[in-house]
């Protein structure tokens, strides 16, 4: 298998397949709890507490869509754990430890705490939409030169971990 097909099938796993696998096991959970409602609970409490097949399918359309966003937020961070991954055999603590780095030698030579904001701000980003109550709207609010940049940057990693992975 090409390098270019294992780095791509190991985020499409990450990205894509498991959050379809956690909706589908957030369907079969609501569609259990609404059956059980049926036989306890009376017609008037059901529609009271939202209960029902309309109910169960926006419930898991916002799910996806949420899941949708936060697989976009977290595209960038799963490259540069790829990119980093081939260069070391500990890609998180050496990630945690450069982006420490960048935020301190940033600081000290501008002044400013303008990058570390800037990290923080797409580092958080995935945790931001999953605890928010609007995601998509949570996602544009970087910005579209951001969040472009950021796809630049992804596919630029994504090429990158491919050229080392093919150097090993």
């Amino acid at each position: 298998m090409s390098d270019t097909k294992a780095i791509a099938i190991k985020l499409l796993v990450a990205l894509v397949i498991i959050p379809l696998f956690s909706s589908l096991l957030l369907l079969f959970i609501d569609v259990t709890v609404w059956i059980v409602a049926m036989w306890v609970m009376p017609a008037d409490m059901l529609i009271e507490n939202s209960l029902s097949l309309i109910a169960i399918g926006v419930h898991w359309g916002q799910f996806i869509s949420m899941m949708a966003a936060m697989s976009l937020a977290l595209l960038p961070i799963a490259c540069v754990i790829f990119c980093a991954s081939q260069l070391t055999d500990h890609p998180l603590l050496v990630l945690f430890v450069a982006v420490t780095l960048v935020k301190f030698v940033s600081y000290m030579l501008f002044d400013s705490m303008a990058i570390g904001s800037w990290l923080n701000r797409v580092s958080n980003l995935a945790f931001n939409i999953l605890t928010s109550n609007h995601p998509w709207q949570t996602l544009v609010s970087l910005g579209p030169i951001t969040l472009f940049g950021l796809l630049i940057i992804a596919v630029g990693l994504f090429k990158v971990s491919i050229y080392l992975r093919s150097g090993d």
